[in-house]
């Protein structure tokens, strides 16, 4: 299977799942949010908590020096305020931000909660 092919399969995949979630109004994106293309759709269909943990950084020199990044994986870096800012724009409020994966050992790993604004 091409990487596209992969990619479009498990965006499906994904689809699926988050749609049934999302009928409760909970989306959980474990680091998926910067490993789908289309983030912004699939947060279309959520109707209330959004909740995020993805790789997170200061600078694109972070980002570049980084064991998480990977061409063929993920589609998106962020710096924490830039999520945030994005999440933002598609009319999410962030409730929370910690770094608890970081301090346990998992490298640059920012949880957000985002909450739908009405």
């Amino acid at each position: 299977m091409s990487d596209n092919a992969n990619r479009d399969f498990i965006e499906r995949e994904i689809d699926k799942l988050f749609t049934k979630l999302s009928k409760k109004g909970v989306c959980p994106c474990c680091a998926g949010r910067s490993l789908i293309y289309r983030g912004a759709d699939l947060l279309e269909h959520v109707h209330e908590w959004a909740f995020v943990s993805v790789p997170a950084f200061n600078s694109e020199a972070d980002v570049l020096a980084s064991r998480h990044f990977r061409t063929t994986e993920h589609c998106w870096y962020f710096s924490p305020a830039g999520l945030i800012d994005v999440m933002r724009d598609l009319g999410w409020d962030c409730r929370e931000e910690n770094w608890t994966e970081s301090v346990l050992g998992r490298d640059s790993i920012a949880s957000f909660a985002f909450r739908r604004v009405d």
